[in-house]
């Protein structure tokens, strides 16, 4: 698959696309961007052990059977003055784990985890 901002080449790839879509959100929450709110990397990549894989580059390329991580998050200081009230104190990371597959497609391997306000409570209330 060609390598567009909808199929980034790689880990940094994707972590560069990330950066235009945080911002546009941050601007939405009527924040005023800044990257000190999403302080660590969109992803890695994934291995026999979850963080097995320090020495592979970030701007290794995408390739057929290659796990990584997904998981932007926004995390807001509770004294940061600059950041709506309703912000302060609140941290949020969502992750997916990302297959590659032949042919440049991705099979999500997190997709049925609950991931939304609603599905969270409904599975912390046992309901």
């Amino acid at each position: 698959a060609a390598r567009t901002p909808q199929h980034p080449g790689s880990v940094r790839e994707l972590h560069d696309v990330s950066l235009t879509y945080m911002k546009d959100a941050q601007e939405q929450l009527g924040i005023i961007p800044d990257p000190k709110y999403c302080p660590h990397s969109i992803g890695h990549w994934l291995g026999m052990d979850t963080h097995d894989t320090p020495l592979v580059s970030s701007r290794v390329s995408f390739e057929p059977g290659v796990v990584f991580t997904v998981e932007p998050g926004m995390y807001f200081r509770a004294d940061d003055t600059s950041v709506p009230k309703e912000f302060r104190g609140i941290g949020v990371r969502i992750e997916d784990d990302v297959l590659m597959l032949p042919g440049g497609g991705m099979e999500i391997l997190s997709a049925s985890v609950p991931k939304e306000v609603s599905e969270i409570e409904a599975l912390m209330s046992g309901s």
